[in-house]
């Protein structure tokens, strides 16, 4: 099947399980199944995704699996296969509701949103991953391989010669390292000090190895150093830490507010002087003196006059190469798609309404924000940056949105929509010079769903795309609500997790999409190399 046959199979089966697919493209799928054995062969595995995610909703969601695996391969040819009828695919677990469902889709796979138990960091498939670097301030390392803010890591020894570090372990440790500190992983709950000085804010069990002790986190913050006589210096700041001597005097609980240092020939244990500045205190003094607006790529404020306008007028913000625009003929997935008013935009322009999303800012004090009246709408905007997924990086975005509400049909301002489409909002990264091939799609849609949005309730939507060029992709999707706090480094839990993903396009193209009964206002889309230059509500 050639790529664009396959993209346009792939769209048509989503928007027939989504109940977007109108009778036009109902007669376009079945010519395409009863033509096409490959294309039967993909509706039968999207089916099977399905069909296993309604399973998992019906048993308590205890089963939904933290990967989609492909199911093994069906028949070419389906006997007896009859004709879909407009509207006919159904699902119970999909139906319509005041819940949303969060879902990240590259290429025929869907992620969708894991109970909190199966939340995780995201492991990826054969490497072993124990944690993830949150935060790397004018870092230099040892080793020649420079490692990003955001990268995942394996079990390695890290010797940091300049700048701040800060690292969580996938059982929710977190550690940050000076200069001069060495450090290896051993696992998710374990690692070795060889040198140098460590802030932790420990989860219960964790086990900081020197050559001097093993230091037992019960659930506290502590401080650790080993000096250049190898001797071990611990402080506890809160909680308790069991000290485990590899010599003589066995064992010992450390308490709140207690310093000691341990001999590392003897094994012996000195009162010292304590030490009062912690993990969150180091932390945010470091993010407090470093501004991360080069870490930027691309930002669109909507610092527009308020009113309607053609897209081509609005080319503010920065990182952009072209203003916003509709879609081109070639981005209309057949020719045939122009001539069906229910397929086509229901307006050509993008209305700017005055304030911001955020209640607690006076109405007009920082410009408009884009606003999506009930209909079909794709607006997009190309990239000076690319993501590349061909090359090895991470990129992070954001972006504010807010639901206002399900307008009644009768109320309906702009062109109908068909009557049973299902409200969903997506954003879209794909390629201007391929841009039928695979693409990135991240979306909220109207389903019965694990997780409530409340309408009017402002969002932020976050994401996270580690690119590697020769290895497994990882996306990462989550939602915050105002006034939710965020962190000054990325979160320990994403609601949506990627396994699988070998991805090489570059996307240069931004295409958003509002398509059903669904009144949506959006602000502050951002795309950076860091989390904190992504994660702020205003």
């Amino acid at each position: 099947m050639k790529p664009e046959a396959y993209f346009r199979t792939l769209e048509l089966i989503n928007e027939l399980i989504d109940g977007q697919l109108s009778a036009f493209e109902t007669e376009e799928l079945n010519e395409l199944l009863r033509n096409n054995s490959e294309a039967r062969d993909l509706y039968l595995k999207i089916s099977w995704v399905h069909v296993s995610l309604e399973r998992s909703h019906r048993s308590g969601l205890e089963g939904v699996p933290t990967s989609l695996v492909q199911p093994q391969q069906f028949n070419d040819s389906l006997s007896g296969m009859r004709s879909i009828r407009h509207s006919q695919f159904k699902m119970t677990w999909l139906a319509a509701s005041c819940a949303v469902v969060l879902v990240v889709v590259v290429g025929t796979i869907t992620w969708m949103i894991k109970p909190s138990s199966e939340q995780f960091s995201g492991p990826s498939e054969g490497t072993r991953h124990v944690a993830t670097m949150i935060l790397a301030n004018n870092c230099e390392w040892a080793s020649s391989i420079q490692i990003r803010e955001g990268e995942r890591l394996p079990p390695k020894l890290l010797t940091l010669t300049r700048g701040t570090a800060a690292i969580r372990f996938d059982d929710g440790t977190e550690m940050l390292l000076t200069s001069s500190a060495s450090i290896e992983l051993k696992s998710s709950e374990s690692a070795r000090l060889t040198s140098g000085e460590v802030a932790v804010r420990g989860a219960e069990g964790f086990k900081l190895s020197t050559s001097a002790c093993d230091l037992i986190d019960l659930g506290t913050e502590f401080v650790a150093s080993v000096n250049q006589l190898g001797a071990t210096e611990l402080h506890v700041l809160s909680g308790q830490v069991a000290v485990t001597n590899n010599v003589s005097q066995g064992d010992r609980v450390v308490n709140e507010g207690n310093s000691v240092q341990v001999d590392s020939s003897e094994g012996k244990h000195y009162p010292i002087e304590g030490k009062g500045r912690g993990f969150q205190e180091l932390l945010e003094e470091t993010v407090s003196k470093n501004h991360t607006t080069s870490e930027l790529q691309a930002h669109e404020s909507f610092l527009y006059p308020v009113g309607n306008h053609p897209p081509k007028e609005l080319s503010g913000g920065v990182g952009w190469s072209s203003p916003w625009r509709l879609r081109s003929k070639t981005e209309y997935a057949p020719v045939h798609e122009l001539e069906n008013p229910s397929l086509v935009d229901s307006n050509n322009e993008m209305q700017i309404r005055e304030g911001t999303l955020i209640p607690k800012w006076e109405a007009g004090e920082n410009g408009g924000v884009l606003h999506f009246s009930p209909g079909r709408h794709y607006r997009l905007r190309n990239l000076s940056t690319p993501i590349d997924m061909g090359s090895d990086g991470i990129t992070y975005f954001s972006m504010q949105f807010r639901r206002n509400g399900v307008q009644p049909k009768e109320n309906l301002i702009d062109k109908p929509i068909n009557a049973t489409t299902r409200d969903s909002f997506r954003i879209t990264f794909r390629s201007s010079k391929n841009y039928w091939k695979e693409s990135l799609l991240f979306s909220l849609k109207n389903f019965e769903s694990m997780v409530s949005i409340t309408t009017d309730a402002p969002l932020l939507w976050t994401g996270k795309i580690i690119r590697q060029k020769t290895k497994e992709d990882e996306i990462y999707f989550r939602v915050f609500t105002h006034p939710e706090q965020l962190q000054v480094v990325e979160p320990s839990n994403w609601h949506i997790s990627t396994r699988g993903v070998y991805m090489d396009q570059s996307f240069d193209v931004l295409v958003v999409t509002s398509i059903g009964n669904m009144d949506v206002e959006i602000d502050e889309f951002r795309i950076g190399q860091s989390w904190r230059s992504v994660a702020v509500w205003h």
